[in-house]
């Protein structure tokens, strides 16, 4: 299984309206900009000039073959620095288990923290049954959990409140029990998946055609009278995505900085458990995030088939009884086909960019 999904963006804690959404954004919120940034940077696009800006730089071959090589050497030492806390941490374990003395649980959450969760020393972690056929698809990757990394160690060596961004973008853990990687159809072909954006081409080409034919009429009329191909278009990147075999998703959440390591522990757990879907993964730490920020993480729980709706609910209910997800605001479910497609909140297609709410799942649940 290959990593799932890209970078998403949008806000869990955006209630659900009954409104039209033909005339209204998506669900999720994008950011453009106000009409002031938008001119500024029009301004900037017209006044650029490319053979002047290489020529100023001065770009040869050497030079872009050393910026390579320091990349990959920089990749190389991230590398290093993980194998290295892992082999620490492995080391440490092995001398507690021929010690005496008592294993230390590790806390990773205040007590005043609403989403507490304590987790037990390693030598409390279930073990799987010797004929249990696991399979992690991350491994290797210092990003990720390990088969035979304990949890606590992979928790305390990667906690998302922490773990600079520079790292990697994302904390990764799977489903290490085989039945969650039975293939949904075979191996997923991003690349074709990649023909919609000619679908999409197409769609925004329609929509000129039309204004330019009723300049008159207001915008919103406009997107009401595109709904029919709207409808179609979502209709076709379902059947691309299908075809491509790009079927996962996700239940996106939005914790705090101030909550984010007692969320990921209760995911992380569920999901190495089996209780949840095929993986999970964390953003890690901007350099200007800390505890007072509102600026808040992104959590994904994937799900293998996000047209498998009795999984889809399931995961969420399960969600629900972690105390994960509650209250008038909701959560949302994306599936991985729009996030190759760049669809996001706020597109010009005026797609909604979630497939599923919680709300609204719950309801008629």
């Amino acid at each position: 299984m290959e990593k799932m999904g890209g970078d998403d963006s949008g806000s869990s804690t955006v209630s659900e309206r009954d409104v039209d959404e033909s005339t209204v954004l998506s669900d999720e919120s994008g950011f453009y900009g106000d009409e002031d940034m938008k001119a500024e940077y029009e301004l900037r696009n017209s006044e650029f000039d490319p053979a002047a800006f290489w020529k100023a730089q001065h770009h040869s071959l050497q030079s872009i073959a050393e910026q390579n090589r320091e990349a990959a050497e920089a990749k190389a030492a991230r590398a290093r620095y993980h194998r290295d806390r892992l082999n620490a941490a492995q080391k440490m374990e092995h001398a507690d288990s021929v010690d005496s003395g008592p294993a230390q649980s590790i806390d990773v959450t205040s007590d005043k923290d609403p989403m507490d969760i304590d987790l037990p020393s390693p030598r409390q972690e279930p073990s799987p049954s010797p004929t249990q056929e696991l399979h992690n698809p991350y491994e290797g990757d210092p990003m990720a959990k390990q088969l035979h990394e304990p949890l606590p160690t992979f928790l305390s060596r990667l906690p998302p409140s922490t773990t600079p961004l520079t790292t990697g973008p994302w904390i990764w853990i799977a489903n290490p029990h085989h039945h969650a990687h039975r293939p949904a159809g075979g191996k997923r072909d991003i690349a074709g998946l990649k023909q919609g954006h000619r679908l999409l081409k197409n769609f925004s080409a329609q929509r000129r055609q039309l204004e330019a034919r009723h300049p008159e009429k207001p915008a919103g009329t406009i997107t009401r009278m595109m709904k029919p191909a709207k409808d179609l278009l979502e209709e076709d990147l379902v059947k691309l995505a299908r075809a491509k075999n790009v079927k996962e998703g996700k239940w996106m959440l939005f914790p705090s900085p101030k909550h984010v390591d007692g969320v990921w522990v209760k995911v992380a757990r569920a999901t190495w458990e089996g209780e949840l879907g095929v993986g999970a993964k964390v953003a890690t730490k901007n350099d200007d995030d800390d505890e007072r920020s509102e600026k808040s993480r992104l959590v994904c729980v994937y799900t293998r088939d996000f047209e498998d709706r009795m999984d889809v609910e399931r995961v969420l209910q399960k969600l629900v009884g972690m105390g994960l997800v509650g209250g008038e605001q909701g959560i949302f479910y994306k599936c991985d086909a729009y996030t190759y497609l760049e669809v996001m909140g706020g597109n010009e297609w005026k797609l909604k960019a979630s497939m599923y709410g919680s709300r609204e799942m719950l309801k008629k649940g």
